[in-house]
């Protein structure tokens, strides 16, 4: 079987400013071509900041797919994930009763917009359907986050699924199966053809435990907490060329912000905001002394980005 997902032959190419480089390992690679392979959603688990939506960008721009993504809520519903219906404005317009925007029957359409699986599913239907509405309903909160990288199928992002209802995963199930639903407010039905190539990607941050039979129907890969090398090497790859004296300034303190953690009973700093410890030193260009002083600016720095619990403790003497 030829692989779809392999990084390392993307290495060369430009990538666009909003794909940002990710570090990937062996077990992510299988994880990713599984999920090809089965054709079932791609499940990540992991801590906040531990690279899950970052990867379902990244994997969309080496497959040469359009991404597109829904941030999930406590209020959203599975229906919010294959079309929205604006009630409220077609009301207004029959109530209105203009002649050049006529309600009712195929007119419903123009108060239709995709979400993010009609657009997986039926990418020309959902642009047909985006079309027709009039110019001044755009619906910003309705238009899904999408990209295009190439046309060699869809990568779906639903991120954070664990902050849904717990009904929302098993409304899903037949969904994801049969790459079909039925659009009730338009009553017609949206499928995707068989050749046709989606990769769904759902993160949780284990909030809450998610349905049994919702999980069977995935490919599970857990995302743990990145040893020093692999957020030194993260790192060079945000930043080429960062000095690796300015790294190890980091990495002592970034030490000790997960010791003061464990201490309070406290959630760790992630790798992204590892991340942005080192962005903060490099923009705010602070000098590095060879023997950092205990008021030492750079190191109060990452303190602040990396401690999120208030007040620092007091440094040991």
């Amino acid at each position: 079987m030829t692989r779809a997902f392999i990084p390392s032959e993307h290495t060369l190419r430009a990538r666009p400013p909003e794909v940002q480089p990710y570090l990937t390992t062996k077990d992510i690679e299988l994880a990713v071509n599984v999920a090809i392979a089965c054709d079932r959603p791609l499940l990540l688990l992991g801590p906040s900041g531990s690279g899950k939506s970052t990867l379902a960008r990244f994997v969309a721009w080496c497959l040469g797919s359009t991404y597109v993504e829904h941030v999930i809520t406590s209020r959203t519903a599975a229906e919010d994930l294959k079309w929205r219906f604006d009630a409220v404005r077609r009301l207004h317009a029959a109530q209105a009763q203009k002649p050049d925007e006529p309600v009712g029957g195929a007119h419903d359409r123009r108060f239709t917009s995709p979400g993010v699986l009609w657009e997986a599913f039926d990418p020309t239907g959902a642009a047909t359907l985006r079309a027709l509405a009039p110019a001044s309903h755009t619906m910003p909160a309705r238009v899904p986050n999408r990209a295009g990288y190439g046309d060699t199928g869809t990568v779906v992002l639903l991120d954070e699924i664990d902050k849904a209802d717990p009904d929302v995963p098993n409304d899903l199930l037949v969904t994801l199966d049969a790459r079909w639903f039925q659009c009730t407010d338009l009553d017609e039905p949206v499928s995707a053809s068989a050749d046709r190539k989606i990769l769904v990607m759902i993160t949780s941050n284990e909030e809450r435990e998610l349905p049994r039979a919702f999980v069977r129907r995935c490919i599970v890969l857990r995302l743990t907490p990145h040893s020093n090398d692999e957020r030194r090497a993260i790192a060079e790859r945000h930043h080429p060329g960062v000095s690796q004296y300015l790294l190890d300034r980091i990495d002592r303190v970034f030490e000790r912000v997960k010791d003061w953690a464990k201490t309070a009973s406290a959630a760790a700093p992630s790798t992204a905001e590892y991340l942005d410890a080192v962005k903060a030193c490099l923009e705010l260009d602070f000098p590095i002394a060879a023997a950092p002083s205990p008021a030492d600016e750079l190191d109060a720095a990452v303190e602040a980005t990396l401690w999120k619990q208030g007040a620092r403790p007091m440094k040991k003497a």
